[in-house]
């Protein structure tokens, strides 16, 4: 099974995404206490005066809003161009515990028997280059060679 690496960049862009959108609430209802005081204080309500609570309330919160949905797309936009790039996944391998330990598991009680079966456990495969096996006849020729060509030169002489 492959499974796609994580991307920093992405990880970043989702970090500052919600930190935005964590400021953009935190923006709204301040804006909204803020308005609540301010009406309540001339006698009126945020009901009667809604245009105007509406209007300063996506001004202090839409431009943080828009930005967390801009960071956040282009996180995953990145997610799915590493995607196309086979190079970007990494191969996994699920390992049952129950089967790694089967030393242990006949000492084991039936309670923790039950436990260890339902565990897996995840385990990352790093890639691993190929090597060509040389066979004796290949390595045999290079020496056949320059058996040739050193008597070529004996002849010579």
């Amino acid at each position: 099974m492959k499974k796609l690496k994580k991307s920093p960049v992405s990880i970043v862009c989702y970090v500052i995404a919600a930190l935005s959108l964590i400021y953009a609430l935190y923006a709204l209802v301040s804006g909204y206490s803020y308005l609540n005081s301010y009406f309540s204080a001339y006698g009126t309500s945020i009901g009667a005066n809604l245009g105007d609570a509406a209007t300063y309330m996506l001004s202090q919160s839409f431009t943080p809003l828009c930005f967390a949905v801009m960071v956040f797309m282009c996180g995953h936009i990145n997610e799915g161009v590493r995607a196309l790039n086979p190079d970007n996944y990494v191969d996994v391998v699920v390992v049952d515990k129950a089967e790694a330990d089967t030393d242990g598991a006949s000492e084991a009680e039936p309670a923790e028997l039950a436990e260890v079966e339902n565990e897996t456990e995840v385990v990352e495969v790093e890639e691993v280059e190929t090597v060509e096996a040389v066979t004796d006849e290949e390595a045999a020729e290079p020496a056949e060679e320059a058996e040739t060509a050193e008597a070529e030169d004996a002849k010579n002489e």
